[in-house]
């Protein structure tokens, strides 16, 4: 998906619309999240990747496939 979560500002964060979905959709348990390397996922399984190490939080949603080419 590669949305923003979160817009920044010095001292200043909100979340999204599309980040407010994401957390209520969290809350409610409706999503699973996994620590661990993409690459050990195994394939053909549909992942979410959560990048910490993006300038803003992002969600990727992808193939495992697609996530083992990513990195």
């Amino acid at each position: 998906m590669g949305v923003r979560l979160l817009e920044r500002a010095t001292h200043h964060v909100t979340l999204t619309p599309a980040g407010a979905a994401f957390l209520v959709e969290l809350l409610n348990g409706r999503l699973n999240v996994g620590i661990g390397r993409a690459a050990l996922a195994p394939s053909g399984v549909a992942s979410h990747l959560f990048r910490l190490d993006c300038p803003e939080f992002c969600l990727y949603e992808d193939t495992a496939d697609s996530v083992h080419a990513a990195g």
